[in-house]
């Protein structure tokens, strides 16, 4: 579960796009193998690689968001 405080940013990776991913400890790939389609960016510094559309993990976002008011 992300902190949803801590997210700096999210970034829509075009399709046709394979980001080159470095092994670093800063960098969370969570697509299992499925075209990276989001980018979240972190306070801490950390990206986190997503195969979620960035309108589907907005959409979450906002419900989540409902749900705690």
């Amino acid at each position: 579960m992300i902190d949803l405080d801590n997210v700096i940013a999210l970034a829509m990776i075009s399709p046709g796009v394979n980001p080159t991913i470095r092994r670093s400890k800063l960098i969370l790939d969570i697509t299992h193998g499925r075209k990276t389609k989001t980018a979240i960016f972190m306070d801490s510094g950390h990206i986190i690689l997503s195969p979620f559309e960035t309108e589907t993990i907005i959409g979450r976002i906002d419900a989540t968001y409902e749900r705690s008011a």
